[in-house]
């Protein structure tokens, strides 16, 4: 028998902390058509993956259909869609008729896999034509 401590460099436990998504806020929708629903995205992925600049916040397994996609396009600007749960479609809001709409996406400085952590927050706050969104989130190291 072999007695003995296994000990994990302190720099290789700073390289993974590093990298966790940080993830706060709320998503919350209202439609004339779907219902209500509101949920707590616990987890982030870039964009990047996809082949576009932003981030999805998802809560549960992607299945479920609790996503919220944050998009910006060089020339469209930027759009967020909310998938509507347990149906085949998204609702799109570019910021047309809002009375908040305050969304901002960035690089952080750091990739894995050849994948930028990107970071950000929104806050937006549509109320017309039978919908209204709230979502208040932001958003670290989202890979």
């Amino acid at each position: 028998m072999i007695a003995g401590s296994l000990s994990i460099p302190l720099w290789i436990t700073a390289c993974v902390a590093a990298f966790d998504s940080l993830l706060e806020g709320t998503v919350g929708v209202e439609t004339a058509e779907y219902g209500a629903w509101r949920y707590t995205p616990d987890r982030c992925f870039s964009g990047e993956r996809l082949q576009f600049f932003g981030v999805d916040l998802v809560e549960g397994e992607p299945e479920l259909g609790r996503i919220t996609r944050i998009v910006e396009d060089p020339v469209e600007g930027i759009s967020v869609s909310i998938n509507v749960p347990d149906e085949d479609l998204a609702l799109v809001f570019t910021g047309e008729g809002c009375e908040r709409f305050d969304v901002s996406l960035w690089r952080e400085n750091s990739r894995v896999n050849e994948i930028w952590n990107i970071s950000g927050f929104a806050d937006i706050q549509c109320d017309g034509q039978g919908v209204r969104l709230n979502v208040d989130a932001s958003f670290e190291n989202c890979h």
